[in-house]
């Protein structure tokens, strides 16, 4: 076949761009394997399938409410519907094994908190107080990150008021366990719930920072106008230890929202 000039032209450009396409794609990083943390599971992540599942569905599937942020997580039912009735769960679209992942420090996390809490104004549950929780790698039932999106009981609520404003914590009794805890102005940037936990427990763990992380529980619980108000609490219980059922927060959230 002959070709006119410009054809020739053509071809030969797309052949060059061709052969330069696939070394640059074999220099892209490969994603850092997820840490390992001695008893921490990591072999259970159905989570990560319903997360790409309500991603693509949300809106369309009962168990995948729809959400208005285009970030890389999902909004999903939680499937425990006789205890969490009114339970739901936010996880990322992309392997983070859980609170031990450094992952979760990182830019592409950020919003996370944020989105989970508005999330949960648009769910149909929403009562006088909110709340929000990740458990300890050693008392969470899947190894991919999930917080927990759900309500919150006002009596238990009404023990905060007296937590000081960040960087400051103060230690309280909720539910017989103990939880560091303070008042944030907002839960992204340098409050994000996990850098302020991070840096009150963590921050002299040097290379034992996953190890440190994997052991932090966390919970954020506002009133409905916390973002008029200008303030969320940030509570933390570190596992303590087998059989002592510590490093569990999402204990702080009434799941069936019997208190509305």
């Amino acid at each position: 076949m002959i070709l006119d000039q410009g054809k020739r032209v053509f071809v030969l450009v797309v052949a060059a761009l061709s052969s330069f396409a696939s070394p640059i794609r074999a220099q892209s990083p490969p994603r850092e394997a997820p840490p390992v943390v001695a008893g921490c599971p990591e072999y259970r992540f159905n989570l990560l399938k319903v997360a790409n599942h309500c991603a693509r569905y949300a809106g369309r599937d009962s168990n995948c409410p729809a959400h208005q942020w285009a970030e890389p997580y999902a909004l999903a039912k939680d499937s425990d519907l006789r205890k969490k009735s009114h339970a739901y769960l936010i996880i990322p679209t992309a392997r983070v094994t859980g609170i031990e992942d450094s992952q979760i420090l990182s830019k592409t996390y950020d919003n996370l908190w944020i989105d989970g809490w508005h999330s949960s104004h648009n769910l149909g549950q929403h009562t006088e107080w909110t709340g929000l929780a990740i458990n300890s790698c050693y008392n969470r039932g899947e190894d991919q990150l999930h917080i927990h999106v759900s309500c919150v009981d006002p009596k238990l609520a009404k023990k905060l008021p007296t937590i000081l404003d960040y960087p400051q914590f103060k230690t309280v009794n909720l539910k017989d366990h103990k939880y560091e805890a303070t008042k944030v102005s907002g839960l992204t940037g340098d409050n994000n719930p996990f850098k302020v936990v991070e840096q009150r427990e963590c921050a002299n763990a040097g290379t034992d920072l996953s190890a440190c992380m994997a052991k932090q529980s966390i919970a954020v619980i506002g009133p409905g106008d916390a973002e008029h108000d200008g303030h969320y609490y940030v509570l933390n219980n570190p596992y303590a230890g087998p059989h002592t059922r510590t490093g569990h927060a999402e204990e702080l959230l009434d799941q069936n929202c019997s208190a509305r």
